[in-house]
């Protein structure tokens, strides 16, 4: 086994100065960002017997844990110096053969060295990272012989070689990280603040985080482990959910803590699989279903081109691959509804949050093609999207997903909010609990931009679809009291569908209502709710706001634009010789976010000085240009009504509550007026055809890109971090000036130490600390 004392984290965090225009000053500002979106979501330091008893429940006698300690291998670790190539190979290797020795049905496998090609089958915006080493089942590996294998699994330290390989670092079971760091621990188990406050810290989690993120896209898990190990004989156990990171207190594996390390190998291959983390709701299909569901799955891709991918049945060799298809159980009522699926390629997903996969399944019981959603939404949300689906139904509204069957997963949620509530927590203690939910559509929709008829006019379909979404979001709101909260391109599709008369004609479809609220609801928003490119002005600029009807229907605004600038002829005239030219930089000049509070691409289309936009097709060039001066009025009322509350408020020197601003009868203010608008453009004269194609880039998508701070946001933000240290130092001063008056000295020599290693590190040397001046202002000033 190849052995390296190469950490993939060390790269990033060795360095303090990196050039900006180096490739690694991209990656590095990519894992700050996501360290520093992680910090506040990480707890601990748990002790670790009651991590152990809480997440790997398993009754173990008292001889055994005996037992278990004496087959530890750490405690011959040799004592040299840390990160030296003779220590980190030994550490390997006791480690190696610990958990080889302790668990069952399962394998050690060194991946640090694997390329990422041939196992991070995932094209994403994030660099190649790789565990240095993966735990696999057995039953995971696949034959040494086949296709992507690259060397052999070994179950013993003496490399004794078994007749399989692993297939994939994504199929890992637990992950082991050997952190060869300074400082090699980026938690800190006694201070104010878990996570350590300074680059290398949110570097190495935020790549932490990285692989935990890439091996939940890959398998159905609720939670996963892993294991940090360092050179200096510390260890922690790490669990990852959807919405909390539990970390371990530090384990000394050389000495008081192997024996819970032993444990941990020994439990972790024998408790259950749910405790492992699996989904078990979801299981390779049986080959009598795949022969049911594979001509169907495949024949609709011949006629939808959803997946563009070669059939799959029936089998050239004769034999059905079963690892390429799922049989997923949904929640029918008191009974189970199993659909077979592809196991398809995954999409990039955020570590935390909903992590939404959606399915084109076929149904065993209705032996039709349906859609399968599968989520994480927060177990407080009172509107879950299978009831609105469900309500929606009950009120007739058009134009939306025909609720079939569905609800929460039982036994799948994320930790709990009040279990944070431990003594032993000094990090995050507000976290939103999520909650399994799953559940199946009759339709299936294909982009709106896509599939268009070509005779006729493209831009006209689309203004037709849209006012047909729209017709959807009044019902929803009018009949049913949704407000939709999400209108964006990926949520406006078109489906074909039939009368009772058989006639086929296409209309829209206006999905993903997990984001709907009832309009009675005031409850503070705990995030953002939307698509950033698609996000109104004022939601953009003022994250406190609750979103309102008038945000919806603008955000339809933005949808038009997008898809017009996207995929028709136009042209742009402005006295700014800055002004874009091409597609791609004017959709990012209006659309891409270029800050935590902005939508000032918006504002510049609104603004007195707004440049002439001309589309190739006369009808569109006027519905845009119409709605966005519509908008402009809208918004100037607003601003109106905002400034003279403010006056009032100035005034009378208290909170003034008035009445919104009277826009009833503006476009904004009213389904009606807004639907009046779009039906006298779609009266005009439209040409057919009008060149309607895609004009971005290949694989533009409306995620923002990453990371959405700008290397100065970024320095922003870590100052703004900075001075939370610094503030946090000052109380601790001032705390030790009132208990120690009389060695003033020696409090003064003591606080310089926590400043030092606060801020730099504990290998800082004291001049890389704060000037006496700033200190004595600091402590002055805070009081």
């Amino acid at each position: 086994m190849t052995t390296s004392t190469q950490s993939p984290i060390k790269p990033l965090g060795a360095s303090a100065e990196i050039a900006q225009n180096s490739p690694d000053y991209d990656n590095r500002a990519i894992y700050m960002k996501l360290g520093l979106e992680l910090s506040p979501k990480v707890a601990g330091p748990m002790p670790v017997k009651e991590l152990l008893n809480r997440f790997l429940p398993l009754k173990i006698t008292a001889a055994q844990r005996r037992e278990l300690a004496q087959q530890s291998s750490f405690a011959g670790c040799p004592k040299s110096k840390r990160g030296s190539q003779h220590q980190n190979n030994t550490i390997i290797a006791n480690l190696r053969k610990t958990a080889n020795d302790l668990m069952a049905d399962m394998v050690f496998q060194d991946t640090q060295d694997v390329h990422p090609s041939g196992h991070w089958h995932m094209k994403d915006p994030y660099p190649a990272t790789r565990p240095d080493f993966c735990i696999y089942h057995v039953s995971d590996l696949q034959p040494t012989n086949m296709p992507g294998s690259t060397g052999m699994a070994t179950r013993s330290s003496t490399a004794t070689t078994t007749s399989k390989t692993l297939s994939s670092i994504n199929d890992a079971s637990l992950v082991v990280v050997n952190g060869d760091l300074k400082p090699t621990d980026v938690f800190n188990d006694t201070g104010d603040t878990f996570v350590l406050n300074n680059d290398l810290a949110h570097l190495t989690l935020g790549q932490l985080g990285q692989m935990f993120h890439k091996i939940m896209a890959f398998q159905n898990r609720m939670h996963l482990f892993s294991l940090v190990v360092t050179a200096d004989g510390f260890a922690r156990i790490i669990r990852w959910d959807r919405a909390v990171v539990v970390v371990s207190e530090r384990l000394k594996y050389t000495g008081q803590h192997q024996q819970e390390l032993a444990e941990f190998f020994y439990r972790i291959s024998r408790v259950r699989k749910e405790h492992q983390g699996y989904d078990t709701t979801i299981q390779p299909a049986f080959e009598a279903d795949i022969f049911k569901a594979a001509p169907h799955l495949d024949d609709f891709d011949t006629n939808h081109q959803i997946y563009n991918q070669p059939p799959c049945f029936p089998p050239s060799d004769g034999k059905c691959n079963t690892g390429k298809f799922l049989a997923i159980s949904v929640p029918d009522g008191e009974e189970k509804r199993i659909v077979i699926a592809r196991r398809l390629q995954p999409v990039v997903e955020d570590p935390m949050g909903r992590a939404t996969r959606g399915y084109i399944a076929y149904d065993l019981t209705s032996k039709r093609i349906t859609y399968l959603k599968d989520s994480w939404p927060a177990a407080s949300h009172v509107t879950h999207e299978h009831i609105v689906l469900k309500d929606l139904a009950e009120k007739r509204v058009p134009y939306v997903p025909t609720f079939v069957c569905g609800g929460p997963i039982v036994d799948q949620q994320s930790l709990e909010e009040n279990y944070l509530e431990q003594p032993w927590n000094i990090g995050c203690r507000m976290t939103e609990q999520r909650a399994h939910q799953r559940f199946l559509v009759r339709e299936v929709g294909k982009p709106l931009a896509v599939s268009l008829d070509p005779q006729s006019c493209q831009s006209h379909q689309i203004l037709h679809r849209l006012s047909e979404a729209i017709t959807a979001h009044k019902a929803a709101y009018d009949k049913a009291g949704y407000l939709h909260r999400d209108i964006s391109e990926g949520n406006v599709l078109h489906v074909k569908s039939c009368d009772e008369h058989g006639t086929t004609r296409t209309q829209a479809l206006l999905i993903d209502w997990d984001l709907a609220k009832t309009i009675l609801t005031s409850t503070t928003r705990r995030e953002r709710t939307g698509t950033w490119y698609f996000m109104s002005v004022n939601l953009l600029g003022d994250n406190a706001l609750h979103q309102s009807l008038s945000d919806d229907l603008e955000s339809f605004v933005w949808l038009l634009l997008y898809l017009y600038l996207r995929h028709l002829p136009w042209s742009m005239e402005n006295a700014d010789s800055k002004e874009p030219k091409d597609v791609e930089e004017t959709l990012l000049k209006i659309f891409e976010p270029s800050g935590i509070h902005s939508g000032y691409g918006k504002m510049a289309l609104l603004s007195y000085r707004r440049p002439h936009l001309e589309f190739n097709c006369e009808p569109a060039t006027m519905c845009i240009q119409g709605l966005l001066g519509q908008l402009d009025l809208f918004l100037q009322e607003v601003n109106r009504y905002k400034a003279a509350l403010r006056k009032r408020r100035e005034q009378s020197n208290k909170q003034t509550k008035a009445d919104e601003p009277d826009t009833a009868g503006s476009a904004f203010g009213s389904h009606e007026v807004f639907l009046s608008h779009l039906r006298e453009f779609i009266k005009l004269e439209w040409p057919r055809p009008d060149s309607w194609a895609d004009r971005a880039p290949l694989g533009f998508t409306t995620i923002p890109r990453s990371p959405i701070v700008s290397p100065s946001q970024l320095s922003h933000l870590q100052r703004k971090s900075e001075q939370r240290l610094v503030r946090q130092n000052s109380r601790k001063m001032s705390m030790l000036a009132s208990s120690s008056s009389g060695t003033k000295r020696k409090s003064e020599t003591l606080v310089e130490e926590v400043e030092c290693s606060g801020e730099h590190g504990p290998s800082a040397s004291k001049k890389q600390c704060l000037a006496p001046k700033q200190r004595s202002s600091s402590r002055s000033g805070s009081g």
